[in-house]
């Protein structure tokens, strides 16, 4: 499970039970998904600036190891900005869920 531990840096903050939770619902998706989630981020950050890094949750679908570590960085960096992002796709997860559910 990605961030489990915290740094001993000041700014960086430790990740509620709840990010989580909502890290493992999102590791869990389609690999689909995570391409959908990859190209869409990338394209959304050349089109629009200001909008949530979608492609991290796409790297973290697609290749675990190499998302958590780009995931932490980011978490660290500006966690404002990681933690908007991973409610936007932990919503967009539960709509999936929601309209699609597995039988």
């Amino acid at each position: 499970m990605p961030f489990t531990h915290t740094e001993s840096n000041e700014t960086s903050q430790p990740v509620s039970a709840m990010d989580r939770e909502i890290l493992e619902t999102i590791t869990e998706l389609p690999r689909d998904v995570g391409w959908f989630l990859l190209v869409g981020g990338l394209l959304s950050e050349l089109v629009t600036l200001g909008v949530p890094p979608f492609w991290i949750p796409g790297m973290l679908i697609l290749w675990p190891r190499t998302g958590t570590r780009v995931a932490k960085f980011l978490h660290r960096r500006s966690p404002k900005i990681f933690n908007q992002c991973l409610h936007m796709v932990h919503r967009y997860a539960m709509d999936l869920e929601r309209r699609y559910p597995q039988k």
